[in-house]
């Protein structure tokens, strides 16, 4: 189980709010037994639609994904309408196991016939939902079936993006900024600390400079009430002295 997916699991509604959703809309209505067997077949060559935890594991040993007819609806399906919406949240719980499904909508008085696809987000990507659903419409065409049962998770595709010769893991290099910083370059060991400048002794501005080691001016007190630090700014480069330490 790789850090994304128990991201997406700790987020909860894995069969809500975190599930994505495949609308189909045609004409007609598939058998429902075809259906479910096209289902059942889909779920064998894309294991991925029926994996359950144990543990920080994935296993593929659920059953095949649930098949749901809901009433006949008249009009064009809408995912802004409330009944709609109660269609597909409705039997979905923060505490639910994450999981894929299909939800038949058939057409009322002329209107088409909607499938809705849902598949949990810890347990695919759109590619994969869009290959999971793939697979159930060549089940129900009677086409030969295109497995996809490989293992890996996103980490480890990653890991083998990044594995160099010997499968070791390679160590990217850091980037380098595409221009000169306007701060210019690093100051060399043994350079002077400078108290009112930015730059590196000496100043190219003439702005006054002290040894390692000396004292930084304290704030003048007035009262309870402090005077303003008013900072040196070097004309050279435009850095400005950072403000005394608060005593």
């Amino acid at each position: 189980m790789s850090p994304t997916e128990r991201l997406y699991l700790a987020a909860g509604q894995p069969r809500g709010g975190m599930a994505l959703r495949i609308v189909v809309e045609g004409d007609g209505l598939p058998d429902p037994d075809r259906l479910r067997a096209a289902v059942a077949r889909a779920a064998e060559t894309c294991p991925g639609s029926r994996l359950v935890r144990s543990g920080p594991l994935w296993v593929a040993g659920g059953p095949p994904p649930p098949v749901v007819h809901a009433p006949p609806a008249a009009g064009p399906f809408d995912v802004s309408d409330p009944h709609t919406a109660r269609l597909l949240t409705d039997r979905s719980g923060p505490a639910d196991r994450p999981g894929c499904g299909l939800l038949v909508v058939p057409g009322a008085g002329g209107a088409r016939t909607t499938l809705v696809f849902s598949a949990s987000h810890a347990l695919m990507d759109g590619h994969g939902a869009l290959t999971w659903v793939r697979e159930v419409f060549r089940a129900l065409r009677g086409e030969a079936a295109r497995p996809a049962a490989d293992p890996s998770t996103d980490l480890g595709v990653l890991h083998r993006l990044a594995a160099g010769p010997g499968g070791r893991l390679r160590r990217r290099p850091a980037p380098l900024p595409g221009r000169r910083s306007p701060l210019g370059p690093a100051a060399a060991a043994g350079t002077l600390r400078l108290e009112r400048c930015g730059c590196a002794a000496p100043c190219p501005a003439g702005i006054p400079r002290s040894p390692p080691g000396s004292p930084r001016p304290s704030p003048t007190r007035l009262g309870s009430t402090r005077a303003p630090w008013s900072p040196w700014t070097c004309a050279a480069t435009s850095r400005t002295s950072p403000p005394p330490p608060a005593t």
